[in-house]
Protein backbone atom coordinates (compact mmCIF):
# COMPACT_ATOMS: atom_id res chain seq x y z
CA UNK A 1 0.00 0.00 0.00
CA UNK A 2 1.14 3.49 -0.80
CA UNK A 3 0.54 6.33 1.62
CA UNK A 4 0.86 9.83 0.29
CA UNK A 5 2.41 12.58 2.37
CA UNK A 6 -0.84 14.55 2.17
CA UNK A 7 -2.67 11.94 4.27
CA UNK A 8 -0.99 11.99 7.72
CA UNK A 9 -4.21 10.97 9.49
CA UNK A 10 -4.46 7.88 7.29
CA UNK A 11 -0.86 7.02 8.17
CA UNK A 12 -1.59 7.34 11.90
CA UNK A 13 -4.77 5.32 11.50
CA UNK A 14 -2.88 2.62 9.60
CA UNK A 15 -0.24 2.47 12.34
CA UNK A 16 -2.84 2.22 15.10
CA UNK A 17 -4.88 -0.46 13.34
CA UNK A 18 -1.84 -2.59 12.58
CA UNK A 19 -0.53 -2.53 16.16
CA UNK A 20 -0.61 -5.89 17.92
CA UNK A 21 -3.39 -6.29 20.49
CA UNK A 22 -0.99 -5.60 23.39
CA UNK A 23 0.12 -2.37 21.71
CA UNK A 24 -3.49 -1.26 21.30
CA UNK A 25 -4.08 -1.94 25.01
CA UNK A 26 -1.08 0.21 25.92
CA UNK A 27 -2.43 3.04 23.74
CA UNK A 28 -5.88 2.75 25.38
CA UNK A 29 -4.32 2.73 28.85
CA UNK A 30 -2.22 5.81 28.05
CA UNK A 31 -5.22 7.66 26.61
CA UNK A 32 -7.35 6.71 29.63
CA UNK A 33 -4.63 7.89 32.04
CA UNK A 34 -4.42 11.30 30.38
CA UNK A 35 -8.21 11.64 30.16
CA UNK A 36 -8.64 10.68 33.84
CA UNK A 37 -6.09 13.31 34.85
CA UNK A 38 -7.80 15.98 32.74
CA UNK A 39 -11.27 14.99 34.03
CA UNK A 40 -10.14 15.15 37.67
CA UNK A 41 -8.33 18.47 37.25
CA UNK A 42 -11.25 19.97 35.35
CA UNK A 43 -13.79 18.70 37.90
CA UNK A 44 -11.92 20.24 40.83
CA UNK A 45 -11.30 23.45 38.87
CA UNK A 46 -14.97 23.77 37.93
CA UNK A 47 -16.04 23.14 41.53
CA UNK A 48 -13.58 25.68 42.96
CA UNK A 49 -14.22 28.22 40.23
CA UNK A 50 -10.51 28.60 39.55
CA UNK A 51 -7.70 26.51 38.06
CA UNK A 52 -6.79 23.81 40.56
CA UNK A 53 -3.17 23.70 41.60
CA UNK A 54 -1.40 20.45 40.86
CA UNK A 55 0.32 19.54 44.09
CA UNK A 56 0.70 16.60 46.44
CA UNK A 57 -3.00 16.45 47.31
CA UNK A 58 -4.01 16.52 43.64
CA UNK A 59 -1.46 13.79 42.82
CA UNK A 60 -2.83 11.72 45.72
CA UNK A 61 -6.37 12.17 44.41
CA UNK A 62 -5.27 11.25 40.89
CA UNK A 63 -3.44 8.19 42.22
CA UNK A 64 -6.58 7.03 44.01
CA UNK A 65 -8.74 7.64 40.94
CA UNK A 66 -6.29 5.81 38.66
CA UNK A 67 -5.80 2.86 41.04
CA UNK A 68 -9.58 2.39 41.24
CA UNK A 69 -10.66 3.25 37.66
CA UNK A 70 -8.15 1.28 35.61
CA UNK A 71 -8.76 -2.12 37.31
CA UNK A 72 -12.53 -1.61 37.11
CA UNK A 73 -12.20 -0.69 33.42
CA UNK A 74 -10.13 -3.85 32.90
CA UNK A 75 -12.57 -6.00 34.88
CA UNK A 76 -15.47 -4.63 32.81
CA UNK A 77 -13.61 -5.52 29.60
CA UNK A 78 -12.63 -2.08 28.30
CA UNK A 79 -9.13 -3.32 27.45
CA UNK A 80 -10.25 -6.70 26.19
CA UNK A 81 -13.12 -5.76 23.89
CA UNK A 82 -12.66 -5.23 20.20
CA UNK A 83 -13.19 -1.48 19.84
CA UNK A 84 -15.25 -1.70 16.68
CA UNK A 85 -17.85 -3.82 18.51
CA UNK A 86 -17.88 -1.84 21.75
CA UNK A 87 -21.30 -0.88 23.07
CA UNK A 88 -23.44 -0.69 26.18
CA UNK A 89 -21.16 -2.91 28.27
CA UNK A 90 -18.31 -0.46 27.74
CA UNK A 91 -20.53 2.46 28.78
CA UNK A 92 -21.47 0.59 31.95
CA UNK A 93 -17.78 -0.15 32.54
CA UNK A 94 -16.91 3.54 32.30
CA UNK A 95 -19.78 4.41 34.66
CA UNK A 96 -18.69 1.71 37.14
CA UNK A 97 -15.04 2.81 37.07
CA UNK A 98 -15.82 6.51 37.43
CA UNK A 99 -18.40 5.87 40.15
CA UNK A 100 -16.05 3.63 42.12
CA UNK A 101 -13.26 6.21 41.84
CA UNK A 102 -15.58 8.99 43.01
CA UNK A 103 -16.64 6.90 46.02
CA UNK A 104 -13.01 6.11 46.80
CA UNK A 105 -12.04 9.79 46.60
CA UNK A 106 -14.87 10.91 48.87
CA UNK A 107 -14.31 7.96 51.22
CA UNK A 108 -10.59 8.67 51.50
CA UNK A 109 -11.36 12.30 52.25
CA UNK A 110 -13.77 11.30 55.03
CA UNK A 111 -11.40 8.76 56.57
CA UNK A 112 -8.32 10.97 56.32
CA UNK A 113 -10.20 13.98 57.64
CA UNK A 114 -9.44 16.18 54.65
CA UNK A 115 -11.33 16.87 51.51
CA UNK A 116 -9.10 15.88 48.62
CA UNK A 117 -12.06 16.15 46.29
CA UNK A 118 -15.33 17.75 47.40
CA UNK A 119 -18.43 15.60 46.86
CA UNK A 120 -19.73 17.92 44.14
CA UNK A 121 -16.36 17.74 42.36
CA UNK A 122 -16.53 13.93 42.57
CA UNK A 123 -19.90 14.01 40.81
CA UNK A 124 -18.51 16.35 38.16
CA UNK A 125 -15.57 13.95 37.81
CA UNK A 126 -17.96 11.06 37.11
CA UNK A 127 -19.75 13.04 34.39
CA UNK A 128 -16.52 14.24 32.78
CA UNK A 129 -14.98 10.77 32.91
CA UNK A 130 -18.03 9.25 31.21
CA UNK A 131 -17.84 11.92 28.52
CA UNK A 132 -14.07 11.67 28.04
CA UNK A 133 -13.50 7.91 28.23
CA UNK A 134 -16.81 7.03 26.59
CA UNK A 135 -16.22 9.63 23.90
CA UNK A 136 -12.72 8.35 23.26
CA UNK A 137 -14.10 4.83 22.74
CA UNK A 138 -16.69 6.14 20.27
CA UNK A 139 -13.96 8.00 18.37
CA UNK A 140 -11.80 4.87 18.35
CA UNK A 141 -14.75 2.79 17.17
CA UNK A 142 -15.30 5.26 14.33
CA UNK A 143 -11.61 5.06 13.40
CA UNK A 144 -11.69 1.26 13.50
CA UNK A 145 -14.82 0.92 11.38
CA UNK A 146 -14.04 3.54 8.74
CA UNK A 147 -12.10 1.84 5.96
CA UNK A 148 -8.55 2.89 5.34
CA UNK A 149 -8.11 4.89 2.20
CA UNK A 150 -4.74 3.34 1.49
CA UNK A 151 -4.95 2.49 -2.16
CA UNK A 152 -2.53 2.17 -5.00
CA UNK A 153 -2.35 5.35 -7.03
CA UNK A 154 -2.95 5.08 -10.76
CA UNK A 155 -2.86 7.26 -13.83
CA UNK A 156 -5.81 6.83 -16.18
CA UNK A 157 -5.19 6.86 -19.92
CA UNK A 158 -8.10 8.67 -21.49
CA UNK A 159 -9.47 11.90 -20.06
CA UNK A 160 -12.77 11.75 -21.90
CA UNK A 161 -16.14 10.68 -20.63
CA UNK A 162 -15.12 7.04 -20.14
CA UNK A 163 -12.01 8.08 -18.18
CA UNK A 164 -14.09 10.33 -15.93
CA UNK A 165 -16.57 7.51 -15.25
CA UNK A 166 -13.71 5.13 -14.50
CA UNK A 167 -12.19 7.64 -12.04
CA UNK A 168 -15.56 8.05 -10.29
CA UNK A 169 -16.01 4.30 -9.99
CA UNK A 170 -12.48 3.80 -8.66
CA UNK A 171 -12.87 6.55 -6.06
CA UNK A 172 -16.21 5.23 -4.82
CA UNK A 173 -14.86 1.69 -4.46
CA UNK A 174 -11.78 3.08 -2.62
CA UNK A 175 -9.67 0.26 -4.05
CA UNK A 176 -7.59 2.37 -6.42
CA UNK A 177 -6.91 6.10 -6.23
CA UNK A 178 -6.70 7.95 -9.55
CA UNK A 179 -4.13 10.74 -9.35
CA UNK A 180 -3.85 11.92 -12.97
CA UNK A 181 -5.18 11.54 -16.49
CA UNK A 182 -3.17 11.15 -19.66
CA UNK A 183 -4.74 11.83 -23.04
CA UNK A 184 -3.44 12.55 -26.51
CA UNK A 185 -6.19 15.13 -27.12
CA UNK A 186 -4.80 18.57 -26.16
CA UNK A 187 -8.34 19.99 -25.93
CA UNK A 188 -8.94 17.90 -22.78
CA UNK A 189 -5.92 19.29 -20.93
CA UNK A 190 -6.97 20.88 -17.62
CA UNK A 191 -10.62 19.86 -18.00
CA UNK A 192 -10.95 17.41 -15.08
Amino acid sequence: PILSADEPTEDLKHRLLTLPRSGKRVVLLAVDTVLLAVALWLAVSLRLGTAALIGVSWLTAFGIAWIVCIPVFAWMGLYRAVTRFIGLRAALGVLAGAGAAALALVGYGLVAGNSLVPISAALIFVALTILAIGGSRLVMREIATTPLRIAPRVIIYGAGEAGARLATALRSAAKIRPVAFVDDNPALRGQL
